[in-house]
């Protein structure tokens, strides 16, 4: 990758997250980055929304305490999808999304930003 950009990190962990505007197509990777700083292990829902309105798409995950643990987007969600996501997680987490792209060859890059949280 050529360029990309990151945001400042989160001022605490948190128990919910959402990240808008995501995309799975040709070129494109999407990941969730996640960190349980907890002594207890977190359950995590994570529910897939997409562009096209086809239904939700729910996926459960378990984060060891004190793990990192990263999620392939395109792999779980399907490629080629306009992909929003909402994760909540049984403790508090650390949760970011980075995504990665080549646009038909012509400009690649990449960005990276913190789960908003309610």
């Amino acid at each position: 990758w050529t360029g990309g950009h990151d945001v400042i990190g989160t001022d605490a962990p948190r128990t919910s997250f959402y990240f808008a505007e995501g995309y799975t197509g040709e070129g494109f990777e999407e990941w969730l980055c996640l960190l349980n700083p907890d002594s207890v292990e977190a359950v995590l829902q994570v529910t897939y929304y997409f562009g096209d309105g086809t239904p939700p798409l729910e996926k459960e995950h378990r984060l060891p305490a004190g793990t990192r643990r990263t999620i392939f987007v395109n792999g779980e969600a399907g490629s080629g999808r306009d992909v929003s996501v909402e994760m909540t997680s049984s403790v508090p987490i650390v949760a970011e999304r980075p995504m990665y792209f080549d646009y038909k060859g012509k400009w690649t890059g990449g960005h990276d930003v913190i789960g908003h949280t309610p």
